[in-house]
């Protein structure tokens, strides 16, 4: 089996997501409330594809399957652990949800078709090479979808920096700009929600791979 984990990323094995799936209810469990709140409220009538990055142990995904099946969205999920992956269909296989889990991680996405949302919870901090995993992820945008990261937010002085090693700052997305795309910051309370929105006039014609702004702006200079 290919491991998906970069150097550096923090591993989920067989002991690591039995704790994480134990202990969620000490404070994750109101960001997983959030994210699922948002995400319904993100959901239009044109909706037809969700997919969860780094989805752990399949809660927000398992919260989500009962509404979207009586709205005919399908649901997606990848994980580079093969335990969550267990633990998550395990839970998905109590009740019956039809959701589509498969290995994988920001920079491989296993499934052919794009998606009107992706989004990403509590796993944005853990990624490596992310100036390159986000433009591989809005590739798999349709159109006018959305790229929502959720974290929570270094800036906030809360009981939450107790985990500063897994948070996340306004400025590590100062980097962060796409071509065809706009980037929204919001905060609320002790969560960060970062949004690459696909505009509705980006040309499709010629399709030509994403290119970060900033970057680009930043080499020229040094010519």
């Amino acid at each position: 089996m290919k491991d998906l984990y970069k150097k550096h990323e923090e591993r989920f094995g067989k002991v690591t997501s039995r704790i994480y799936s134990a202990c969620i209810n000490l404070g994750v469990l109101n960001l997983h409330s959030f994210v699922y709140n948002d995400i319904k409220k993100r959901i239009t009538p044109s909706s037809k594809a969700i997919l969860d990055i780094g989805f752990g142990n399949g809660l927000i995904l398992w919260r989500l399957a009962k509404d979207m099946k009586k709205r005919g969205i399908d649901l997606y999920g990848i994980d580079p652990s093969p335990e969550m992956l267990k633990i998550a269909n395990e839970r998905m296989a109590k009740n019956k949800y039809n959701v589509n889990l498969k290995l994988g991680s920001s920079r491989i996405i296993p499934f052919k078709q794009k998606f009107d949302i992706i989004y990403t919870s509590l796993s944005y901090h853990h990624w490596e090479k992310r100036e390159s995993a986000v433009p591989y992820i809005l590739s798999k945008l349709n159109r006018n979808g959305s790229f929502i990261i959720y974290e929570y937010d270094k800036d906030a002085r809360t009981r939450f920096n107790l985990m500063h090693g897994h948070m996340i700052s306004e400025e590590d997305f100062d980097s962060l700009s796409f071509k065809g795309f706009k980037k929204i910051i919001k905060k609320s309370q002790h969560i960060i929600i970062v949004e690459f929105k696909k505009l509705e006039n980006l040309q499709t014609k010629n399709k030509k791979p994403l290119i970060n702004i900033n970057k680009k702006i930043k080499n020229q200079k040094t010519k």
